[in-house]
């Protein structure tokens, strides 16, 4: 490539190898393993194991849960696949769930077990379960399978939820080994969903009279045995990388920063191209959809015609463009099409999300491209993992221009030394505790139906959990208030939505509601994938050009009703959002504020907070050319918006900055120190950056300490329903360090930064360094009345958000007593709400409308009299 650096003109800032090293296969001869199973391992590996692998299958031997920590492309799959072996050797009934958090994952995963099956000769077999096997199919897997490669989505939404089917009941009692690959990764909303998902299995699994044991393994976890015990509510023993005697090649890490003067994408497409033509196979990682999409998209143009690209279908493309866009969120038969010709080695290269992160065995990549330094260095050595696993490889860095690229450019050795991230497990998150509540111990849920196999009656008795895991505080309280029916008044919109049907209204990995993107097709409607609401917000606004596998769509229609997106065929072109600053309300009354504290003259809170996500129109690209459009859009486009804002409420939780030197600044200097304590706190506790958001708004109330009008700065969840990550923060020694590592961005010459915030930022540092005292709150703020007869209502002509309909913003006209839904609303929606009818007469209960802190007006009401006081 140093041709292409200099005639392009690129910069080679850095090299850095990470040397290889020859294996050391230590003897297995005197393991307490089965015929079966020693001659398997003579058959296959007369050479011996690596010292790690007989220290993972002894620790299993002698009767422990077992995780393999050792580095990537290692052979950690082995150890667990001889625990497997051992376990159907001595018992041929026997069940073995091997868990993967991808479909993908598991779909290769399952070729390689039955190869080790195949050549064991034990006389078992091998199956696969996920969202793609139709539920017809699925009982007759378990029946007939040994080994079952399966996804914790479908373990939650399917197995656990018909756990009274005899057929399944079956399989869980005879369940022996619970094999979890890539357990870094169950972290944040996923991860915190499946500590309780492996907590039900296993209460299940006792109270059917079973027993299992979990093998784990991961290259990359911080704190191995602490994540693990949140995790199972065990503990584990664990094989780290000490014990690792694999080979590995060297493998180059370039840091390269291309030329000022082009545009990012371009020159990223140009160098894949470059590799490409140099007979490069190669993996490149974007760390946004819409980053994967585009670049996928420009090399697809430079290789062909591009009437005939905007002409094909979507399944030609995938046959036969030999670079192609990888991410989550496409259709199960796109997916497969990709991953198909990436196992059978037809293409020249992949540009992918975090979505091939994982143990995918990729055949004959030697290059990696990295565009921007990860922000986690965990997510850093996924990436690496996948290059040069079968010889020599090298890696580009490419500065992508943000603010973790120019640390990380300035010093290069920070590249290698950066902690793994925090695992990031909320056991005591209550909304999700009550989702898994529902799904074990209401009546007719999982313990229920396990009672029923055994004829015995138990819906009216308490559920007794299993004592041999650890269960979250509050968990056991909130199983009783379920089986009993005393559910608090926060819980019961979700109870209305899960119905009888919790695990699959449900799912472990998104709090967030999912809209399906369709485009006509003759009669019928070709799906083009799913996003999140806040993934809408980003890419499939009104309007917007989505990209799908190269190809671009206009969407014309989102509607958040039926969770729909329509779009039609566009050409190349790009938009991104006009998005307005975030507004933030901080709630700050009685059991919405974890803390309070004040250091000097700055307060720190953490508290719950609304947030309110605004789009008011686009900008677009053509070719050279840039348009601005402004909502609302003219009928004439086709665009179904009629609205001056595209507008998303929700509830989460965030870190709440005050201190007087704020109100100093200007707009653009807040966005500045904002997005500068957010990027310190990143680059301090290296969250993934989707779950973490930031902004800046105003006090709009008086609280003690903190005069109305006062500016703030806020660093909060983006998650719906917030797992507190952001409440990190809160404590004092990361204060610090978050403003220390901010002070040492500015003074490192970051261009965009302003260096007159070197001020503001040691006036917080100053601040921060002084010892903290808490503030009591404003009692009064959450204090009704002293009668228990009066009610707190949204006054008349003031404003709500509707939480039954996607946390709609509403005004409310009147308040009355509704003989079915008790004390009401009457209430009008926003013009150009889709699939609001007009001048309908909408009633909502007091308890389904809730007031926007700081913008709605609070009035009294007596039920005794039927008046507003």
């Amino acid at each position: 490539m140093e041709g292409f650096w200099k005639a392009q003109e690129w910069q080679v800032v850095h090299r850095h190898v990470i040397p290889g090293r020859d294996g050391t296969w230590v003897p297995f001869e005197d393991l307490p393993l089965s015929r079966e199973v020693l001659r398997y391992l003579r058959s296959s590996y007369p050479s011996g194991v690596y010292r790690h692998q007989r220290a993972g299958i002894e620790s299993f031997l002698k009767g422990h849960h077992t995780c393999l920590t050792t580095g990537t492309s290692s052979g950690k799959t082995l150890a667990f696949v001889i625990a497997a072996l051992q376990v159907l050797s001595e018992d041929p009934d026997a069940k073995v769930i091997a868990l993967y958090p991808m479909k993908s994952l598991g779909t290769e995963q399952e070729q390689r077990w039955r190869k080790a099956l195949a050549e064991s000769g034990l006389p078992c077999t091998v199956g696969r379960i996920d969202g793609d096997v139709d539920t017809h199919e699925r009982e007759k897997i378990l029946a007939n399978s040994n080994v079952i490669a399966m996804t914790p989505d479908v373990m939650h939404a399917w197995l656990l939820a018909h756990v009274g089917d005899a057929a399944i009941a079956k399989f869980i009692r005879k369940l022996r080994l619970v094999i979890v690959d890539e357990v870094h990764t169950y972290t944040g909303v996923f991860g915190t969903n499946s500590a309780f998902l492996f907590r039900r299995l296993y209460h299940v699994n006792r109270r059917l009279g079973g027993q299992y044991r979990y093998f784990c393994a991961s290259a990359t976890m911080r704190d191995p045995a602490g994540h693990l015990a949140a995790l199972f509510g065990t503990s584990f023993v664990i094989i780290g990388p000490d014990f690792d005697s694999s080979p590995r090649f060297d493998l180059e890490v370039q840091m390269v920063s291309p030329p000022p003067q082009m545009d990012l994408l371009t020159a990223v497409a140009e160098l894949l191209r470059a590799m490409s033509n140099e007979h490069q196979r190669f993996i490149a990682f974007a760390d946004s959809r819409k980053q994967t999409e585009q670049i996928a998209a420009i090399l697809a143009r430079q290789g062909s015609a591009e009437r005939d690209e905007e002409t094909s279908s979507i399944r030609k493309i995938l046959r036969t463009l030999d670079i192609l866009p990888y991410r989550a969120g496409y259709e199960d038969q796109d997916r497969a099409a990709i991953q198909r010709r990436l196992s059978h080695g037809e293409l020249k290269g992949v540009v992918s999300t975090s979505a091939l992160e994982l143990g995918l065995d990729i055949p004959g990549v030697d290059a990696g491209v990295l565009i921007g330094v990860p922000y986690s260095h965990t997510s850093f050595l996924q990436r690496i993992g996948r290059v040069g696993r079968h010889q020599p490889g090298t890696v580009y860095v490419v500065k992508a221009g943000s603010v973790l690229d120019e640390v990380v450019f300035r010093e290069p050795e920070l590249l290698m030394s950066r902690p793994l991230s925090e695992s990031a497990l909320y056991l005591e998150n209550r909304q999700l505790q009550y989702i898994h509540a529902m799904c074990l111990a209401r009546p007719g849920g999982e313990h229920d139906q396990i009672n029923v196999i055994d004829d015995y009656e138990s819906s009216g008795e308490q559920v007794e959990l299993c004592s041999e895991v650890t269960w979250p505080t509050g968990f056991r309280e909130m199983c009783h208030d379920e089986r009993t029916g005393e559910i608090s008044v926060e819980f019961q919109n979700l109870k209305l939505s899960a119905g009888d049907r919790p695990n699959a209204t449900f799912p472990l990995r998104d709090v967030e509601m999912q809209f399906d993107v369709e485009i006509p097709n003759g009669p019928d409607m070709r799906r083009l994938g799913s996003l999140s609401y806040s993934q809408v917000m980003r890419e499939a606004y009104p309007g917007a050009v989505y990209y799908y596998a190269t190809r671009p769509h206009r969407i014309t229609k989102v509607d958040p009703v039926s969770r729909t997106i329509t779009a039609r065929p566009e050409r190349h072109y790009t938009t991104s959002p006009n998005r307005l600053p975030t507004r933030i309300y901080p709630n700050l009354t009685t059991g919405n504020v974890f803390s309070h504290e004040a250091y000097g003259p700055l307060v720190v809170t953490e508290c719950r907070l609304q947030l309110q996500d605004s789009v008011a129109g686009y900008r677009e690209r053509r070719g050279p050319t840039e348009i601005s459009v402004h909502y609302p859009l003219p009928l004439h486009t086709g665009i179904h918006f009629r609205s001056s804002v595209f507008t998303r409420y929700y509830f989460s939780s965030g870190i709440v900055i005050t201190h007087p030197v704020l109100n100093d600044l200007n707009g653009h200097q807040m966005d500045q120190l904002t997005e500068l304590l957010y990027e310190g706190f990143l680059i301090t506790i290296p969250f993934e950056r989707q779950d973490i958001g930031f902004g800046h708004d105003k006090h709009r109330r008086e609280h003690p300490y903190i005069p109305v009008g006062s500016r703030f700065i806020s660093i909060f969840d983006q998650t719906y329903g917030s797992l507190r990550l952001s409440g990190r923060l809160a404590e004092p020694s990361i204060l610090r360090a978050v403003l220390d590592q901010s002070h040492n961005i500015l003074h490192g010459g970051d261009w965009r930064f302003e260096p007159a915030l070197g001020r503001v930022v040691q006036a917080l540092l100053s601040a921060a360094q002084q010892g903290s005292a808490p503030i009591p709150l404003d009692e009064a703020a959450a204090t009704v009345e002293s009668s228990t007869d009066i009610v707190a209502v949204i006054r008349p002509g003031s404003v709500g958000l509707a939480v039954r309909r996607n946390n709609e913003h509403v005004t409310i006209e009147n308040v009355f007593y509704h003989p079915v839904k008790g004390l009401s609303y009457r209430v009008r929606y926003s013009d150009g709400t889709p699939g609001a009818p007009p001048n309908a007469d909408i009633i909502w209960s007091i308890e389904e409308v809730v007031p926007l802190e700081g913008e709605s007006e609070i009035a009294r009401y007596n039920p005794s009299t039927g008046e507003l006081v």
